[in-house]
């Protein structure tokens, strides 16, 4: 999916999504990520993903959201839905339950750009 495109979608959603153009050192993001986050950088973006609340972070918070959730190394973190961590490993895209003790993933999409596509 063109990064363009979603922004549309989102702002369609809700005139109060806003994303603007990142130019910080992008590399701790995964590569098929970083253009998104160079270009759309999601500032203050919810969009509603089959009929979910699901909250995109901005560049500023990555960090942080990654130590939250106590994932391993190479899972990467930018979106929740309930409260649950919505992350990137190996290219897919999953969540998880965070408060259960059992911690099976869900996979949501194969690639960022198809969980993208999951935008109603």
């Amino acid at each position: 999916m063109d990064f363009k495109e979603f922004a549309k979608k989102a702002e369609r959603q809700d005139t109060r999504n806003r994303f603007e153009a990142c130019s910080k050192d992008l590399s701790f993001i995964p590569k098929t990520m970083q253009g998104f986050y160079s270009e759309y950088n999601p500032v203050d973006v919810e969009v509603s993903m089959d009929g979910n609340a699901v909250r995109f972070y901005p560049y500023s918070d990555l960090k942080e959201l990654k130590q939250d959730y106590e994932l391993e190394d190479d899972r990467f973190v930018f979106a929740t839905c309930n409260s649950d961590p919505i992350f990137m490993y190996n290219d897919k895209i999953y969540t998880y339950c965070h408060e259960c003790s059992v911690t099976d993933y869900e996979l949501l999409a194969e690639s960022f750009s198809d969980f993208l596509l999951q935008t109603d």
